[in-house]
């Protein structure tokens, strides 16, 4: 039992770990909030958040971020921070609530400005998926606590 155990935990924390490795964002779709978070291990060079159809609200809501440089110059469309930092950080509401989440994306380069472009990732939360993730748990934990040898 314990060997199937730690087998299931070392490939979850590889695939954990890949997807970490990416730029992503957490979007709210209820107040305009996003977080970015940079599981690379080194500030990014950029981060870009896009809106195509323009639905940023407004420059002055952006969060500053220590170490990182604002740039709004493309606001409403795109807005970037140079130098971003490792880390999850709030980049403050800054999307139209009720924006759709397929209408925002994510750019950004590694090392150089010069690098090659590459493309992160928006999740947005759902009720109902945290809502299945917290029961599976429950489940879980009590599978376990009742096959444990009792003394």
């Amino acid at each position: 039992m314990s060997k199937h155990l730690t087998f299931v935990v070392f490939v979850a924390a590889a695939l954990i770990q890949s997807v970490a490795a990416a730029a992503f964002g957490w979007y709210n779709p209820v107040n305009g909030n996003i977080h970015i978070s940079n599981g690379t291990g080194a500030p990014l060079a950029h981060v870009s958040i896009i809106s195509v159809s323009g639905k940023l609200t407004n420059a002055s809501l952006m969060a500053s971020i220590q170490g990182a440089t604002k740039d709004d110059s493309e606001f409403p469309f795109a807005y970037t921070y140079l130098n971003f930092p490792v880390g999850t950080h709030d980049t403050g509401n800054t999307v139209q609530p009720g924006t759709p989440v397929t209408a925002l994306s994510i750019e950004y380069r590694t090392a150089s400005l010069f690098g090659p472009l590459l493309k992160g990732y928006f999740v947005e939360p759902e009720p109902s998926s945290c809502l299945l993730a917290l029961t599976s748990a429950v489940a879980f934990s009590g599978t376990i606590r009742r096959s444990a040898p009792r003394q």
